[in-house]
């Protein structure tokens, strides 16, 4: 059974790439929300998926902002 340092490493000796996945949890983070995101997408690293965690956010932005990357 390979570890999985040795499994890593031999994905980049084959040149293959991992899938990262990006966990942003977010409350009331509205004012910042979109440049984050915008920072994720912004990424070289392409085989990547953004779960974005929303703790019952109150404020109006962080929903909005949540809504418009939705819709992308």
């Amino acid at each position: 059974m390979l570890s999985l340092v040795h499994f890593v490493v031999e994905c980049v000796q084959l040149k293959r790439m991992l899938m990262v996945s990006i966990i942003v949890p977010v409350y009331n983070t509205g004012k910042v929300l979109d440049k984050c995101l915008k920072s994720i997408l912004a990424q070289t690293y392409t085989d990547w998926e953004c779960i974005v965690v929303n703790d019952c956010s109150t404020d109006k932005k962080t929903l909005s902002v949540l809504i418009r990357w939705k819709n992308k």
